[in-house]
């Protein structure tokens, strides 16, 4: 048995990015379970005395470097991460998965509980 039953092929996604009035189109590879672990990783810091602590901003930077192929900014660098503004920064945000493994609940599931 080979191994495309179990590897998905590499297909890039298109996403619409608005900024300042102006639409554009980034690609980015498609979240792997190798990324998203590597992204958790980094992301789990254990202290002197054995307590973690997970920085949420090294989970979502790597996430977005590893992610994004083809945007008009050219490569996505933590440099770049770190000056662009809340407006891009929650549009890129979109193309984080959740660290938990679960989608944010929405308000009318709350209710229906």
């Amino acid at each position: 048995m080979g191994t495309e039953k179990f590897v998905e092929p590499q297909k890039l996604e298109e996403h619409k990015i608005v900024y300042k009035g102006e639409e554009f189109v980034i690609k980015t590879r498609p979240v792997t379970w190798s990324m998203r672990n590597k992204a958790m990783s980094e992301a789990i810091k254990i202290d002197k005395k054995g307590a973690s602590k997970i920085d949420l901003d090294a989970y979502s930077k790597y996430i977005l470097c590893a992610r994004i192929v083809e945007a008009p900014w050219g490569i996505t660098s933590y440099t770049f991460l770190n000056e662009i503004s809340p407006e891009l920064g929650e549009q890129l945000n979109t193309l984080i998965p959740s660290f938990f493994g679960v989608e944010e609940i929405e308000e009318d599931e709350l209710k229906n509980e």
